[in-house]
């Protein structure tokens, strides 16, 4: 599989050494797939809005619901080709800070680790 490479600083595009667009192949792109469909806000994708997290609805209120988000991230990464299963779902919270951490099993018995 490849995608468009991303900057793990600022989820930015950029070119590679010889100018063109960077792509990231196999488990990056991988990686990369995943982390966007989680960063995507539910609506937002205008060919299909309901794809996406309702971050909204599901943690910026003064109920989060942690479970309910792992679902919705669990349910956004298994629409990546390929993928078979979201394992080791950790969720830390630091300070206002949510991050998490996770491992995706690919249909051919490889491994990709998410953090994000």
């Amino acid at each position: 599989m490849k995608t468009l490479a991303t900057d793990q600083n600022t989820n930015d595009i950029f070119l590679d050494d010889k100018g063109y667009l960077a792509i990231a192949e196999d488990k990056a792109a991988i990686s990369n797939i995943a982390l966007n469909n989680v960063r995507t806000l539910q609506g937002e994708d205008i060919f299909n809005l309901q794809n996406g997290i309702p971050y909204f609805d599901v943690l910026f209120n003064d109920r989060p619901n942690f479970d309910l988000f792992k679902k919705f991230v669990t349910d956004q990464i298994l629409k990546i080709a390929g993928v078979i299963a979201v394992k080791d779902f950790e969720l830390n919270l630091d300070g206002n800070t949510l991050k998490y951490a996770l491992t995706i099993q690919l249909n051919n018995g490889a491994e990709v680790a998410v953090n994000g």
